[in-house]
Parts: C-alpha cells; sequence; structure tokens
C-alpha cells in the first residue's frame, strides 16, 4: 500500500500534513471544516447537504455558489495532491485510499480484539476533537459537539479497560498513563482522580500521591470553587499515614515530616498556598504603595545558605540537587562523581516536543520547570507555596505561543532528586531548563531562579524577585508575571543568538524579535533587519502567525517612530498582518497588543483598551499590553489609572527594552 498523500490531524488543532512532509496551508476556515467533514465521512456526500451543513443560513443557490468556491480554493491550496478530491456534479468526497485520519486510527485501535493492539491508543496524539475550532455555522457546530461527546465515550471506555488491565499485569507505565489520559477526557470526574492518585501512590509512593492530591484541591478550587470529596479526603489520610510510616523507615527521606499535611482536612487553603486564577480579570493592578524592591539579574554561589538553587554551570559541572523541604541547598557533585539517574519514561510523559502532536508551529522552543524548592524553613504551607509556584511558572510559560512548556507530571518526578540538566534535556528533549526555589517569611516571598541550557550546560539568565506583604496569593501572582516576562526576554535573547546553517523559521523569527527590540534604542537599522528577517520567514512558511505579527511589529515601529513620511500605509498593513496572524491564531496576546497600538495610533483609544485587555486577558504576564493600556486610560482622561497601569508594566518587567517607552508615558500621566 502507497503512502498516504494527506495526513489529518483533528484531535487537538485541526491540521493537515502532505504525507510526511510540511503541513498544508489551507486559506480559508471553512475550508478546513469542509476537508475535516469529508475525512470523517467517507461520502460520498451530496453537495446539498454539503451547502446545508457549511452555509445553512443562506438560500440554495447562494450556499451552492459559496460550495463551488470553497472547492476552487482547496483546489488550489492541496496542490499536487487536489486528486485526493473526488466527486461529480452532484456529489464530494476524498479517496479515503489516498488519506489517513488521526481519529480514524484512534477508532481503529479502540476496536481492536487484542489488549497488545489497543495500546496504540496510549501512543496515539490526544486531544478534543476539533480543537478550538468554530465557522459560525449552526449545523457543522452542532455535528462537531456530536462527534465530540461521541469519540469522548469511545476513549472513556477505551482508557478505563486499557487501566485495569494494565494493573492487573502490573504495567506502571501504563496504567498511569491511561488514567491520565482518561481524566483528560473530563478532568471534573473526582472518581478518575481518586484511580489515579492510588495508582500513583502503589508505582511512585505516597509522597507522589500528595502532590497529585494537593494539585486535584488546587485544581478544584481555582476552576469549579469546590473541596475535595469526603471519598478523597479519606483516601489521603489513608496515603499520608503510610507516608508518616514510611518516612521513620528511612534515613534519607525525600519530603520533610513537616511537608506533609497532618490531615486529609488540611489540603492547603485559596490564600495561604497561593493559588492563583488560571485567567485572573482582565486587568489586576497592584495595591498602591505596596512596597517592592528591583534585583538585577546575577550569578549565585552554589552552597550559599537559604538562597542557592543548587546550580553549578562551570565547565564540567552540570549535576544539581534541587532541593526540598530543606534550608539549603548542598553543592552539587560533579557528573562523573553524582548518581544523576535518568527518570524512567513514566506514563504521563507527553509527546517530544519536537513531534507533530507537540508542536504546532515550527518557532518553539522547549523549555521543563523543575519542582521549585523551599529554601528556607521547613514547613507544609511554604513547600506548599513552592508548589503552587511551579504550577503558575508553567501556566505564565505557556502562555508565550514561542515556549512549549512540558507538563507538571512530567517535571514532578523529578523532585527531590539529583540530576544533571544535560540528562533531562536528553530526556525531555528540551533546549532549556528552569529551576528556582523559594523562601517565605513574615515580610513576603522571595523566589530565586535561574535559566541554563541543557546541551552546554551554559547559564543563560538568573534572577531574584522580592515582594513585602502579608498576601502570599497577591504576591505570588505578581512575581510569577513578572518571572514570565523576564524569562521570554532570557530565551528569545538566547536563542537569537544561535548561528546554524541553513537558517531556519525559529531562527529567523527569535532574530527579528531581538531586532525588534534593539529598535527601541538603535532606531530604523535594526527595524530594517527585522524587517529582512520576518520577510524571510513568511517566505519558507507563508501561514507563520508569529512572522505575520512580527512583520506587522515592524511597520507598526515605522509610524509611531516616525521613520516613514506618512504612517497611514504602514499601520494599514500591519492591521492586515494582525488580523491574518489571529485568524490563524486566536490567543495570541502579542497580536492584541499590537492591534492595541495600531488603534492608539489612529486616535481610537477605545477599541486600543478593548485589545490590551484582551492580550493580558490571555497573558497576565504580557507587560507591554499592561503599558499600552496605560496610555490608552491617559488618551482616555482617566490619568491616575493610567499611571497605576504603567507602573505595574515597570514592575513586571523592570529591565525590559520598552523601559524608555513607559517611563515616557507615566511622566505624560505626572502631568
Amino acid at each position: 500500500m502507497s503512502a498516504p498523500l494527506l495526513h489529518f490531524r483533528l484531535l487537538g488543532e485541526a491540521t493537515v500534513f502532505a504525507g510526511s512532509g510540511p503541513k498544508v496551508r489551507v486559506s480559508a476556515q471553512k475550508g478546513m471544516a469542509l476537508l475535516a467533514y469529508l475525512a470523517m465521512n467517507p461520502g460520498p456526500n451530496s453537495r446539498s447537504s454539503l451547502a446545508d451543513l457549511l452555509w445553512g443560513d443562506r438560500v440554495d443557490r447562494q450556499a451552492r455558489q459559496s460550495l463551488r468556491q470553497c472547492m476552487v480554493g482547496l483546489r488550489r491550496d492541496l496542490g499536487e495532491t487536489t486528486r485526493v478530491l473526488t466527486g461529480d456534479d452532484h456529489t464530494v468526497g476524498l479517496d479515503h485510499a489516498l488519506i489517513a485520519v488521526d481519529v480514524r486510527e484512534f477508532e481503529r485501535a479502540a476496536a481492536a480484539p487484542g489488549h497488545a493492539d489497543r495500546l496504540r491508543c496510549l501512543q496515539l496524539p490526544s486531544g478534543l476533537f476539533l480543537e478550538g475550532f468554530h465557522v459560525g455555522a449552526e449545523a457543522f457546530d452542532q455535528w462537531v459537539e456530536a462527534e465530540r461527546n461521541r469519540l469522548a465515550a469511545i476513549a472513556t471506555r477505551t482508557f478505563i479497560q486499557l487501566a485495569e488491565h494494565a494493573e492487573a499485569e502490573g504495567d506502571a507505565a501504563n496504567a498511569l498513563l491511561a488514567l491520565e489520559r482518561l481524566i483528560a477526557t473530563d478532568p471534573g470526574e473526582e472518581e478518575w482522580h481518586r484511580r489515579l492518585i492510588r495508582a500513583v501512590s502503589k508505582h511512585r509512593g505516597p509522597d507522589a500521591a500528595i502532590g497529585r492530591a494537593k494539585w486535584l484541591a488546587s485544581e478544584l478550587r481555582r476552576h469549579v470553587d469546590a473541596e475535595p470529596s469526603a471519598e478523597t479526603r479519606e483516601l489521603l489520610e489513608a496515603i499520608r499515614r503510610e507516608a508518616a510510616a514510611a518516612r521513620t523507615r528511612e534515613t534519607e527521606p525525600v519530603m520533610t515530616a513537616a511537608s506533609v499535611p497532618e490531615s486529609a482536612s488540611e489540603l492547603p487553603p485559596v490564600q495561604e498556598a497561593g493559588a492563583v486564577e488560571a485567567l485572573p480579570s482582565p486587568v489586576a493592578t497592584p495595591q498602591p504603595g505596596t512596597p517592592w524592591r528591583r534585583f538585577q539579574p546575577r550569578r549565585y554561589a552554589a552552597g550559599a545558605a537559604g538562597v542557592v538553587v543548587g546550580l553549578l554551570v562551570a565547565a564540567g559541572l552540570g549535576a544539581v540537587l534541587v532541593g526540598h523541604g530543606s534550608a539549603t541547598n548542598p553543592v552539587a557533585q560533579a557528573p562523573e562523581q553524582a548518581s544523576s539517574p535518568q527518570p524512567q519514561k513514566e506514563a504521563w510523559y507527553g509527546p517530544r516536543p519536537d513531534s507533530p502532536a507537540a508542536s504546532r508551529s515550527n518557532d518553539v522552543v522547549a523549555v521543563a520547570v523543575l519542582p521549585f524548592g523551599n529554601l528556607g524553613e521547613p514547613g507544609a504551607d511554604a513547600d506548599t507555596i513552592a508548589d503552587m509556584v511551579t504550577d503558575d511558572v508553567i501556566n505564565a510559560l505557556s502562555r508565550f505561543p514561542e515556549v512549549r512548556v512540558i507538563s507538571r507530571q512530567t517535571v514532578m518526578s523529578y523532585r527531590g532528586k539529583r540530576v544533571d540538566v544535560a540528562a533531562i534535556g536528553a530526556e525531555l528533549d528540551v533546549r532549556f531548563v528552569l529551576q528556582g526555589g523559594i523562601s517565605r517569611s513574615d515580610d513576603g516571598l522571595l523566589v530565586s531562579v535561574e535559566l541554563v541550557d541543557a546541551g552546554s550546560r551554559r547559564h543563560v539568565w538568573s534572577g531574584r524577585f522580592e515582594r513585602a506583604g502579608a498576601q502570599t496569593a497577591a504576591i505570588q501572582d505578581e512575581i510569577v508575571k513578572s518571572l514570565g516576562r523576564e524569562l521570554q526576554i532570557g530565551i528569545g535573547q538566547a536563542e537569537s543568538a544561535q548561528t546554524s546553517e541553513p537558517v531556519g523559521v525559529r531562527e529567523l523569527l527569535y532574530k527579528g524579535r531581538a531586532a525588534l527590540n534593539e529598535a527601541a534604542t538603535s532606531g530604523r537599522d535594526a527595524l530594517q533587519r527585522a524587517e529582512k528577517l520576518f520577510s524571510e520567514a513568511l517566505q519558507q512558511d507563508p501561514d507563520n502567525a508569529s512572522a505575520q505579527t512580527g512583520l506587522a511589529g515592524y511597520h507598526i515601529h515605522m509610524a509611531i517612530q516616525l521613520f516613514a513620511p506618512d504612517p497611514k500605509p504602514h499601520l494599514a498593513r500591519a492591521e492586515t498582518l494582525l488580523k491574518a496572524a489571529l485568524e490563524r491564531r486566536p490567543g495570541a496576546a502579542g497580536a492584541h497588543s499590537y492591534l492595541g497600538v495600531v488603534y492608539l495610533a489612529r486616535g481610537q483609544a477605545e477599541n486600543a483598551a478593548q485589545s490590551l485587555r484582551r492580550a493580558i486577558e490571555l497573558n497576565p504576564s504580557h507587560a507591554q499590553s499592561y503599558g499600552q493600556l496605560g496610555r490608552s486610560l491617559l488618551r482616555l482622561g482617566r490619568a491616575e489609572e493610567a499611571l497605576e497601569h504603567i507602573r505595574y508594566a515597570m514592575r513586571l518587567s523592570p529591565r525590559d527594552p520598552v523601559m524608555a517607552y513607559w517611563l515616557g508615558f507615566a511622566g505624560a500621566a505626572e502631568l
């Protein structure tokens, strides 16, 4: 059998690949919708039914004409693979001998009679059917919803069977993976969480199970404002007793006694744990007068009590000890001396970051955030805050489209282990490893972090974030937002310094972003470099939303920095690029932010504020949007409110390349 001409990925973001080659650019959203429907329905499908499905709001003749136009566009987009389209004057279909569809592959594996064949379901990429895909056609959206429900029922039944069979066979890895995938089908089903907690306790130990239970409790509070059920608390009490008994038998426990709740009822409350909403209110501003200090990034001496995050980046010293429940992190041993076990490929490991399932664009950089340690006095409260900071840093970085972050379930397997960053990089296939620790006192919270190039063990960036005050949740929230922006700058600078031959899209994008940052001080020369880099990226990948956004940034800077005699054409081109980018990636905070600047340049302050608030909603770490929102409010005559937002941008990113602009905005607001 010959290789398929087209590969459809419909679980997750809808994508079509030409054989084993590049992604097929489908220019129209309804064109992709039509392909997805045909991929799921072998046909032949009548043209009238397809017209009603996607253009049911139009009269028959107009709907049929829209279908014909859509088919013309699809043939153009498919190019040499257009022969997969079949049909005549009355029907349309796809030649299913020439295509491969991930949903069909999953269904075949789920229906297989043998357990070994059904295990294939755990190896296939996961995701919601046509996740985030909407075309505004009622009939099509109803079909998508029905397919999601049908596939969810198949997945639920299959993963329960796989988990039970794997448990009976003593296959820990597949049992845990099946339970993780089961939970992903319905995260609100607490019984499935309990099954996973029991399995984690059995195969990974009670401490790991307690960590998983803490995460469940925080998720319930964060998303549904509910407490764990009595059954879950009873399970936790039993595991806690098991953990306490295990600690008395071990000479070097990973967690101290104080780091485990004394009873199941002591699962950390939101205020004490510092839990932060996944998407806070559109704009969260600091309380006026909140004391804070600014720390310049610096190298830390490994072994300094209460401060160091145990990283040695000197030549030959790459082993890392991530402390947990300890006042100090001892100096890590050299790789040839330290025991640096590579973690077993556990069930919850997701796809490799460079796989099509994990990387939806070719401009991402993979990062692993190791569990933060408690650098201060041992205690369950501080340990919980360290866990929460780890979760929130992962969430913050996940909102930057150029960063792909390894899941929490994966990185938590490294807790309390002596590991080598190079081994982690090889195991998880990540470019960077971030590690850090927290220290809590009556005066506030200190977070120390360091970013390391996993391949070379080279120190890339480090920072300390300290905030004073009694409200742990608010302090933690602000620190994490600051850290998200600082890391974006640090990663961008490191990536833009890379050189390779030939130059790929990712490198062009990072170099283009670096040039845009430099333009704040260097002016037109840097902007011209940025234009060349983003244009070259678009030549290689015409559908790349990041390149479109970057090129829009060039045009915006040309307009607002007065490098063009007439800024209007630049603003018009920027708006076109940004709307095209948002059509492909609606959740791109940077594109919404830039669109707000376009509106500002045109004097449309209300529209600007709306776009900038949307950018902040999508990424609360987007410091530039806070600054530009302040500028919008200033235009609307709300100077005091504007100043609060501008100051908040400066707090979040005190070393930001656009700090000079923010100072100007703040001065205007003061005036």
